[in-house]
């Protein structure tokens, strides 16, 4: 899906940047997206060194406001 190719590319600019935990979580939430199997997401979060997690809305990412994002403006 498009959502899952989207967590895809941002869990790997994180990594890029040298933010790994937080990259775990976005490959956790591409390979929870990624009904079709279209990305490799479960096994490059498996290579950093976690599993994905079962249950309902296993290995999601909530959106989180930004710095200066504040939805009453």
């Amino acid at each position: 899906t498009a959502a899952a190719r989207l967590f895809y590319a941002y869990a790997d600019a994180l990594l890029a940047a040298g933010r790994t935990d937080d990259a775990v979580r976005w490959f956790l939430s591409a390979a929870s997206a990624d009904e079709d199997g279209e990305t490799d997401a479960e096994e490059r979060a498996a290579e950093l060194g976690t599993r994905p997690v079962q249950g309902n809305n296993a290995g999601t990412v909530p959106f989180e406001e930004g710095p200066g994002e504040d939805e009453s403006q």
